[in-house]
């Protein structure tokens, strides 16, 4: 999931399914990051 620089939620945040090996894609903007969202 991604989302601010600082730790807070953005609008619309992109979120992805990587499996091992996978690389993260690019974020939708240079100023987010990606962090894990565990599953409900």
């Amino acid at each position: 999931m991604e989302i601010g620089e600082k730790g807070t939620s953005v609008e619309n945040p992109l979120k992805i399914k990587l499996e091992a090996g996978d690389h993260f894609p690019e974020t939708t903007n240079q100023n987010r990051i990606w962090t894990y969202q565990p599953k409900p």
